[in-house]
């Protein structure tokens, strides 16, 4: 499914003079996307409806595709089990067009349907592309998301950007917040992520919005944070 960033949502900006020791994009980011105060409809409300409020953190980063990276082969990210075991966002930095290589989902193969069987028996994968009937390309407008059901089949296209100037503009960067389903059957996703180790399993939902929170009510009241998400665990 995918989500156009609201025009008239009024982001929140923080100065970006180096002496401020509480400017912090990233936990910005996480407080717009993950709206602890509910008041919004953010993100936060469909991951806990996804996976509940003590869902884990699973991965958070950026997936960059540089120009002249190639495609990908199709496939999922977690083995198929009863329960969705991840939920992924991809939230665009910037534009994403044709040319800078979206990522390209199959919707419904998450499900053992007759043509994720006929996946699991190609020898050729990436003839699933060209015969399935409903491919969706992600051209995502920056602030845009795109999250999905891990087992479902994707890949990532080609990027043909051209960098014609040194802010490497054809780059295609996407900002990656994923929880885990505790329902699932963590064992058997079959992939580990990025995050780093200490930090499997020690962040859940509830836990992010409440120090979001907290960062947010100092803010208001002029004081100085001691909340980042670097610090922990």
């Amino acid at each position: 499914a995918c989500a156009k960033a609201d025009p008239t949502y009024n982001h929140d900006t923080t100065s970006n003079d180096e002496d401020d020791n509480d400017n912090d994009p990233i936990t910005d980011a996480l407080y717009e996307l993950l709206d602890p105060t509910g008041h919004n409809n953010a993100l936060g409300a469909l991951y806990a409806e996804l996976c509940g409020h003590d869902a884990p953190l699973y991965e958070l980063c950026s997936l960059v595709t540089w120009p002249g990276s190639l495609r990908q082969s199709v496939h999922p990210d977690a083995a198929h089990q009863p329960h969705p075991p991840l939920f992924a966002a991809f939230i665009a930095v910037q534009d994403i067009t044709l040319e800078m290589g979206p990522t390209l989902f199959l919707p419904g193969t998450h499900l053992p349907t007759p043509e994720r069987a006929q996946f699991d028996e190609m020898t050729t994968r990436n003839d699933m592309i060209a015969s399935y009937a409903t491919p969706k390309l992600a051209t995502l407008k920056a602030g845009d998301l795109a999250i999905f059901d891990m087992r479902c089949l994707h890949v990532g296209s080609a990027n043909e950007g051209i960098n014609n100037n040194k802010d490497d503009a054809a780059a295609r960067v996407l900002f990656n917040v994923t929880f885990r389903n505790p329902k699932a059957n963590k064992s058997i996703i079959g992939y580990e992520g990025s995050i780093r180790k200490p930090y499997l399993d020690q962040l859940t939902l509830d836990g992010m919005q409440e120090e979001l929170l907290k960062k947010k009510n100092k803010e208001t009241k002029g004081e100085k944070n001691d909340v980042a998400f670097a610090e922990w665990p």
